[in-house]
């Protein structure tokens, strides 16, 4: 039994995990994000549309960490209304745009 348990890890290590894993570690940070940000996505919807228990909802924030960078944000859900507020979308933009130059 033991050694088809340890068959069945080799195979699925080889079939599924090493593919992702070769396919993941050159992407840029920003694309890493966004492929977080598409997994959590993906993963709110099968639990929307399946009858396990909803666990993942909502607006989704993306943050990178890295040895050279940091910590960033690539991607900030907001928790009030935008016409609350107009200034703080001007002053974004302004330091987005400043931080590229």
């Amino acid at each position: 039994m033991s050694d088809y348990v340890n068959s069945l890890k080799d195979f699925r290590c080889k079939e599924f995990t090493l593919p992702i894993s070769e396919t993941v570690q050159p992407l840029p940070n920003k694309e890493l994000g966004g492929m977080a940000e598409a997994m959590v996505s993906l993963t709110s919807l099968k639990r929307r549309v399946s009858l396990e228990l909803e666990t993942v909802d909502g607006p989704v924030n993306v943050a990178i960490i890295s040895k050279v960078d940091g910590f960033f944000r690539q991607k900030r859900k907001h928790y009030f209304n935008a016409s609350l507020k107009p200034d703080y979308f001007k002053r974004l933009i302004y330091y987005q745009r400043r931080s590229y130059i």
